[in-house]
């Protein structure tokens, strides 16, 4: 058998640190080359900009719990909304709809007694959740 090596080919970003921003961010980051170095780039540098807000929390109310893998059953989760307190941007938090954005939802197990912990979806959220009220519920018959 033949020994072969396999090397890592990527680009990356030069380092951009800034410190104690509260201004939007606009600003140009030179690329290199990682490996063999056999790739030509087209272009030097990337822009980097980033909406800068200040961090808000924010008590929402009402919002739905799903039941995931219910298998056809009529299912519901008791209570139906909880109150979630999240935290992010000011424009982020303040335009959230309790409704749609947040996804909670509960994974049905079939016999399984007492409350279920309710979950977030995995994610790129912009914002964090940092409680749900209450935490657990119940799964009851429509």
């Amino acid at each position: 058998p033949r020994n072969t090596v396999d090397t890592m080919e990527y680009i990356a970003t030069d380092t951009l640190r800034l410190g104690d921003v509260r201004d939007d961010v606009d600003e140009r980051v030179f690329l290199s080359t990682a490996g063999d170095n056999l790739w030509v780039l087209g272009q030097r540098s990337v822009r980097v900009q980033a909406d800068v807000q200040i961090l808000a929390d924010n008590d929402m109310a009402s919002v739905p719990v799903a039941i995931r893998n219910a298998g056809g059953r009529r299912l519901r989760a008791d209570p139906e909304f909880v109150t979630v307190k999240v935290r992010g941007g000011v424009d982020v938090v303040s335009n959230l709809n309790p409704q749609v954005d947040l996804n909670l939802y509960v994974n049905y197990v079939p016999f399984q007694e007492g409350n279920y912990p309710v979950l977030i979806p995995d994610g790129d959220a912009l914002f964090e959740v940092l409680e749900i009220t209450p935490s657990q519920v119940n799964i009851v018959s429509r």
